[in-house]
């Protein structure tokens, strides 16, 4: 999820619980707008006093849920075509290094390790 921007308004099926989402390359903004969402106090934003408890812990299945169901939309979507995926390479080849010194390159290394790791 690290290499993709995203966006959508997500409600429960009675609309009792509305919520926005916002996913930028390194941060996600998660906005409840209309419902009572579950105890999230640890990630609220507070401007005073300036101290930000850590470690931080979710507890929203609302949110939870909705995460797990996005990475799984994304997983599932149509692969790039091979004319696409050609276009990319040759992009990627003419500045390698600053590439993979990129927020892209570092995700796809992130999740290259991982995977190592999980086999």
């Amino acid at each position: 999820m690290s290499r993709i921007i995203d966006a959508t308004i997500v409600h429960n099926e009675k609309y009792t619980t509305v919520a926005v989402y916002v996913k930028f390359l390194r941060f996600i903004i998660w906005s409840v707008v209309k419902g009572n969402p579950n105890d999230c106090e640890d990630v609220k934003i507070k401007f005073t006093p300036n101290k930000l408890k850590t470690p931080q812990k979710l507890r929203d299945n609302f949110f939870g849920g909705f995460i797990m169901n996005r990475i799984q939309e994304i997983d599932n979507k149509p692969k790039t075509s091979e004319k696409e995926q050609e276009i990319i390479v040759k992009e990627v080849l003419k500045n390698e290094e600053e590439f993979w010194n990129s927020d892209v390159g570092k995700s796809l290394i992130n999740d290259y390790e991982k995977s190592k790791a999980i086999q």
